[in-house]
């Protein structure tokens, strides 16, 4: 009796020491936590207008931080990135709403899930209209940084990725017209949408692209503030105050039955399972946590597995996809590996390679055509820290030797695969009969100039020649004099310089033309064109003037400049003329060039008759002319050159009062600065 009365007193204190020992548990002083945070991430985790924290997050730590006698000191980041740059700096002690695995590059642990947001897809509604089966390829797509995996992304058929600093910044540049998608947390998008007054602008495309499983940064090794920040947010969902202050942030219905019956079941079932572990024998509770971690293993084998399968199929998706682009393109297209091995090409790439066999999995270095291109464009392809590359390449037709070289355009793009690997797509195009057509156009431009300035120079050099032809007259009956002999050696070789000039220029200018790129001294080319373009002005009140150094030096085409800057120079000596016959006052035609951050600028400036917005507008569009006489292809035909050798065309213009034509072009050399001015001088 006695010992059976001991028993049930041993199983009593057991029992008071399960129900009553979690009331003295964890007694710790109070701590005080740094915390940081994204605050542009509303409504999870924000800073009001007088910079309070507020959001789902905040209220989530705050009551977990009351239940657990810790002191929150918040700091408010622009972007997540920067809060855990702070955390491995020690500045602060953890970080709220980290995404899970999404930081590789950082060593610090992760509390578990605080909050599971979904991902959307949306668009402005007539962005949604044009592409109502969300195949968005190729419009830009704004993300977070860091938020979602590629391979999603890859899925939607989004390959041109903005990625931006936070929420905010992501829905901002969806609002500001900087992309046409957007891939958000939903909540986020409807919170920032609603406040702007936006929402009935932008739809949802695809209400789940993914899930994200928000986590608590923490800083490796405090181990005492993981387990209290683990511990109090899983006594927050027991209890049932997680559900309430989700309820406040995201209008849920917190009344369901059977999530009452949870919180009722739970601390009973608990109890009891305590009791009844109390009683089993030792084997008995090794057996059962022997059962618990085998079904646990077995559920992240599961999920694993799960995964696994659903990326492989995403990756077979975008292969399909991938190879149905390159088959149809009518480019020659080779998807290579990092090992630089073929994986597929399409069929006007193996025209090029000279096979009739499928080339996969053979070095791309050993196939014709393709061993070149790789040598010119350079072997280390995926060692560079670069996402696409473009430019143009010559070689000799193998099969045509005759033909001489061919010229291609190439784009390279490097491609991210699953497990870490990367691919390059190559794509190759034959400009060659493109670059002739426009050697063509040019020379025919060439030749119409030509006709205007032979007419000038003629004028130009009829002056000089008879005065020269007076001179020598003159000769038999003033030879003797002192006077005219030194006016005559004096004026005489000025006047055959001047003669020598125009006609050397004239030579310069008519030499056959031939394509190449090479180092040309702008400067050089400004002054010829001034020259040339000086003796079609044939009025004394009209001047072309050259304002600049003698040596800027550009890479390019020397001839292709002179025909650019000819016709631009042209078009302004006409555009004065017009002017001149108006007013009869004296105008001025001012080429300038100067350095400029790196780059080198000539400005041809008229103030002759100007363009109109819609002229000015459309001034560079293909056939597009207010001459009777004009083709309208000079000026498109010449942006598009300097545009190809990486530089940029810009034209400012107002009716009746000036027209300015600016080129800049990526500098290749020195300068040295001086001024010369060249002007009408016949009289």
């Amino acid at each position: 009796m006695k010992k059976k009365w001991g028993l049930n007193i041993i199983f009593l204190l057991l029992f008071l020491a399960a129900v009553f020992g979690c009331r003295f548990r964890g007694q710790a002083l109070t701590t005080t936590v740094r915390v940081g945070f994204c605050n542009h991430m509303a409504p999870y985790q924000f800073s009001t207008d007088d910079g309070k924290p507020a959001g789902f997050h905040i209220d989530v730590l705050d009551a977990l931080a009351q239940n657990n006698s810790l002191l929150i000191d918040y700091t408010a980041f622009e972007t997540t990135v920067d809060a855990m740059d702070a955390l491995r700096a020690g500045e602060i002690d953890i970080v709220l709403g980290t995404v899970k695995e999404h930081f590789p590059g950082y060593d610090f642990w992760q509390s578990d899930v605080l909050s599971t947001a979904n991902l959307c897809l949306s668009g402005q509604n007539k962005e949604a209209e044009r592409n109502q089966n969300t195949r968005i390829f190729p419009y830009p797509v704004a993300v977070e940084y860091r938020m979602i995996d590629y391979q999603y992304l890859t899925a939607l058929n989004a390959y041109n990725i903005l990625q931006c600093g936070s929420q905010e910044r992501s829905i901002e540049a969806l609002v500001k017209g900087r992309t046409d998608y957007l891939v958000a947390v939903k909540e986020c998008l409807l919170y920032y949408l609603e406040a702007w007054g936006l929402l009935d602008h932008y739809e949802i495309l695809n209400n789940y692209v993914a899930s994200a499983d928000y986590m608590i940064a923490l800083r490796k090794g405090d181990y005492y503030l993981r387990d209290t920040v683990n511990k109090g947010l899983a006594e927050l969902r027991t209890s049932g105050e997680y559900e309430k202050i989700y309820g406040n942030w995201f209008r849920l219905n917190q009344e369901v039955d059977y999530q009452r019956i949870l919180r009722i079941a739970l601390p009973a079932v608990g109890l009891f399972f305590i009791l009844l572990m109390t009683y089993l024998a030792a084997t008995m509770r090794a057996r059962k946590q022997l059962a618990k971690q085998v079904a646990a293993r077995t559920s992240e084998l599961q999920e694993a597995n799960e995964e696994l399968e659903r990326r492989m199929e995403l990756e077979q998706a975008e292969n399909r996809l991938r190879h149905s682009i390159i088959e149809s393109a009518p480019a020659g297209m080779a998807l290579i590996d990092d090992s630089l091995k073929v994986e597929y090409m399409n069929q006007n790439a193996v025209q090029l390679a000279e096979i009739s066999d499928n080339p996969a999995g053979r070095p791309i270095s050993e196939l014709s055509f393709w061993g070149d291109f790789i040598r010119q464009v350079g072997e280390d392809l995926f060692s560079q820290n670069w996402t696409t590359r473009t430019g143009n390449i010559e070689q000799v037709n193998r099969a045509q030797p005759s033909k001489g070289l061919e010229k291609y355009r190439y784009n390279i793009q490097k491609i991210s695969r699953f497990g870490g690997h990367q691919s390059a797509l190559l794509t190759v195009e034959d400009i060659t009969s493109e670059e002739r057509e426009r050697e063509a156009y040019f020379e025919k431009e060439k030749n119409k100039a030509l006709n205007t300035l032979i007419a000038g120079i003629a004028h130009e050099i009829k002056n000089p020649l008879t005065a020269i032809s007076a001179s020598a007259d003159m000769i038999q009956t003033k030879g003797d004099n002192a006077k005219f002999r030194e006016a005559f050696s004096r004026y005489i070789p000025q006047e055959i310089e001047r003669i020598k000039v125009l006609i050397n220029s004239l030579i310069d200018y008519a030499r056959p033309s031939r394509s190449r790129s090479e180092p040309v001294e702008l400067p050089e080319v400004l002054r010829s064109v001034c020259e040339l373009a000086k003796v079609t002005a044939k009025n004394d009140q009209i001047s072309v003037r050259y304002i600049g150094p003698a040596k800027l030096t550009v890479t390019g085409d020397r001839d292709k400049f002179q025909q650019t800057f000819l016709n631009i120079v042209l078009n302004s000596l006409e555009s004065v003329r017009h002017k001149f016959n108006q007013d009869h006052l004296p105008h001025t035609v001012l080429v300038e060039a100067a350095s400029e951050n790196g780059t080198v600028a000539a400005k041809v400036t008229d103030d002759g008759v100007g363009m109109t917005a819609e002229e000015l507008a459309r001034c560079t569009e293909p056939f597009y002319t207010t001459k009777p006489a004009g083709t309208g292809i000079g000026l498109a035909v010449s942006k598009q050159y300097i545009e190809e050798i990486g530089g940029t065309i810009s034209i400012t213009s107002e009716k009746n009062q000036y027209t300015c034509v600016e080129i800049r072009l990526p500098k290749a050399g020195a300068e040295q600065e001086v001024s010369c001015e060249t002007g009408n001088t016949d009289h």
